[in-house]
C-alpha cells in the first residue's frame, strides 16, 4: 500500500491510497502522530479519501482487518499553505484640525493561519501615523486641515503575504484664533502723531480678515483704518496710558487671549456667540515737549503827565508748562519801565507827554522759548503852571512923576 498527497487545499489533505494488492479490509484508519483520527468506511476497493488536519500532522495509514498482522505506518509532517492576512477598512476616519485620533485596527484585519500580523502605513504626507501593533494613532501637521488617502498593508511575515487597503483621512478645519504681540511702548512727542503699521504684529493661519479695536484711552486718541493705527494726543497733554488692542477674525465663537505684561501668559475665556480675538497692551508714551509761553496785551496803556501807572501783567501772561518766567521789554525811550516779577510801573520824563510803542517779552528759560507782544503806552498832557523868572524893576514900592513912564519887563516860563 502507498500514500501518496494529491492536493493540499486550505486545511483539508486530500490523501490517495493505491494498492498493489486487493485489499483485505473495507476499513482504513488515518493516524496521527500515533493516535487514531479518523476512520475513512470506503467502499471496496477503496478509491480515496479526504480528512482535516491540523497543521504540522505526522500521518500514517493502517489496515486493521482482523487478518492483519499489523498495519503500515507512513509517518511525515504536512504543512498547509499559508493564507495572506486580509484587511478591510471603512471608507474614512475624521478627526478635527490640531487634534488627533486613535484607532483599534484589530476588527479591520484578519490572519486564518493565526500568524502574527504587522501593520505598514503609506500615501501620507500631512497626516501623521503612529503604529503600535494594532492601535493607529492619528494625527497632522499643525494647522493643517483637508484630506488624504493613505494605504495600510498588512503583512503576516511567513511567506511576505501582504494585504492592503486604503482609507481617506480627513482632517476637518477648525477656526484659529489670530494672534497679536505688540511691543511694550509706542513713543511720540506731545502735540505730534505716530502711525503704525499692526499687520507685523498681527497674524491669523486661517488667512481671515480680521478686525482691530481698542479701549482703554483717555487722552490719546487713536484712528484705526484696517490694520494702520495712528496715535495723537489731547492738545498739550503729555504722559503714558495703557491701551488694549483686541484683533477680531469674525470667525466661529469668541474665543479671548489677554496678555498680562508682569506674566508674559496670555489668559483664555469664552464667551458664547461671538468670535475668536485675541487681546494685547501696550504703553503709549506721549514724552513733553516745551510750548512755548503766550503774552496778550491790551492795545494800549494811559496815564498822565508827570505821573504814572503800575499794572500787574499777570492776567496777560501765560505758560501751559508752568515755568519759570522772566519779562522784559525794548522800544521805550521817554517812559520808563520797572518790572518786578510780573509788575511793571510805568513813567516817563518830566513834563513828557506823547505815546511810545513798547515790546515785552516773555521767556520760559527753558528752551529759551519766548513770546512777546506790543502795547501803546500813552501819557496824556497836563498843563503846568507858568514860572516867574523875574521882573524889572525889582522893586515893589516906587515913586512915580506925575506925567512920567515907567517901564516893566516881566521874565516868565512856561
Amino acid at each position: 500500500m502507498k500514500v501518496k498527497i494529491i492536493l493540499i487545499m486550505s486545511c483539508l489533505i486530500l490523501i490517495s491510497l493505491v494498492f498493489a494488492d486487493p485489499p483485505s479490509s473495507a476499513s482504513y484508519t488515518l493516524v496521527q502522530r500515533g493516535f487514531l483520527t479518523g476512520n475513512s468506511n470506503t467502499a471496496s476497493p477503496p478509491s480515496s479519501a479526504s480528512y482535516e488536519l491540523p497543521e504540522s500532522s505526522m500521518l500514517g495509514i493502517s489496515d486493521n482487518a482482523a487478518s492483519s498482522t499489523g498495519y503500515v505506518h507512513y509517518p511525515g509532517f504536512i504543512q498547509p499553505n499559508n493564507h495572506a492576512p486580509t484587511i478591510i477598512l471603512p471608507d474614512s476616519f475624521t478627526f478635527e484640525e490640531d487634534d488627533g485620533l486613535v484607532v483599534d485596527f484589530a476588527p479591520f484585519i484578519n490572519d486564518v493561519n493565526g500568524d502574527i500580523v504587522a501593520i505598514s502605513v503609506s500615501g501620507n504626507t500631512e497626516v501623521i501615523v503612529d503604529i503600535v501593533d494594532f492601535v493607529i494613532t492619528f494625527s497632522a501637521t499643525a494647522d493643517w486641515n483637508g484630506t488624504e488617502a493613505i494605504t495600510f498593508t498588512a503583512n503576516d511575515n511567513m511567506d511576505r503575504a501582504v494585504t492592503s487597503d486604503d482609507v481617506d483621512i480627513i482632517v476637518t478645519p477648525v477656526n484659529d484664533d489670530p494672534t497679536i504681540v505688540l511691543p511694550d511702548d509706542f513713543t511720540f512727542e506731545e502735540d505730534d502723531e505716530l502711525v503704525v503699521d499692526f499687520s507685523i504684529y498681527i497674524d491669523d493661519v486661517d488667512l481671515d480678515d480680521l478686525f482691530l479695536t481698542v479701549t482703554g484711552n483717555t487722552e490719546v486718541t487713536v484712528d484705526i483704518d484696517e490694520l494702520e493705527v495712528t496715535f495723537g494726543a489731547t492738545e498739550n497733554w503729555n504722559g503714558t496710558e495703557t491701551l488694549t488692542f483686541t484683533v477680531d477674525d469674525g470667525q466661529g465663537d469668541r474665543v479671548s487671549f489677554t496678555t498680562s505684561r508682569s506674566s508674559q501668559k496670555q489668559k483664555q475665556s469664552v464667551s458664547e456667540n461671538s468670535r475668536a480675538t485675541a487681546d494685547d497692551v501696550v504703553d503709549i508714551i506721549v514724552t513733553p515737549v516745551n510750548d512755548d509761553p503766550t503774552i496778550v496785551l491790551p492795545d494800549d496803556f494811559t496815564f498822565e503827565e508827570d505821573d504814572g501807572i503800575v499794572v500787574d501783567f499777570t492776567d496777560f501772561i501765560d505758560d501751559i508748562d508752568l515755568d519759570d518766567l522772566t519779562l522784559t521789554v525794548t522800544g521805550n525811550t521817554e517812559i520808563s519801565v520797572d518790572i518786578v516779577d510780573f509788575e511793571v510801573t510805568f513813567g516817563a520824563t518830566a513834563d513828557w507827554n506823547g505815546t511810545e510803542t513798547l515790546t515785552f517779552i516773555i521767556d520760559d528759560n527753558v528752551t529759551r522759548a519766548t513770546a512777546e507782544d506790543d502795547v501803546d503806552v500813552i501819557v496824556t498832557a497836563v498843563n503846568d503852571e507858568p514860572i516867574l523868572n523875574g521882573f524889572l524893576p525889582e522893586e515893589l514900592t516906587f515913586t512915580v512923576v506925575e506925567d512920567s513912564i515907567v517901564t516893566f519887563s516881566v521874565d516868565v516860563e512856561d
